[in-house]
């Protein structure tokens, strides 16, 4: 687990869902040179973690699906 991912993500944090609600992923802005994402069903879980370059590149690929 990456230390200091809050238990619940700061208000500038972002979800997503499936559109049910229930695969949500939450993303957190609370590290500046860092993306953290992980499955809001398991915030004690594993987070994903990006470089910013890398979230950009991931983030306009699925944009483009």
């Amino acid at each position: 687990m990456l230390r200091g991912f809050p238990p619940q993500p700061p208000p500038p944090a972002v979800r997503d869902s499936d559109g049910g609600g229930t695969n949500c992923v939450e993303v957190s802005d609370s590290f500046p040179a860092l993306v953290p994402v992980r499955d809001s069903k398991t915030p004690d879980g594993p987070a994903l973690v990006f470089g910013p370059s890398a979230w950009s590149a991931f983030v306009g690929f699925a944009a483009g699906r």
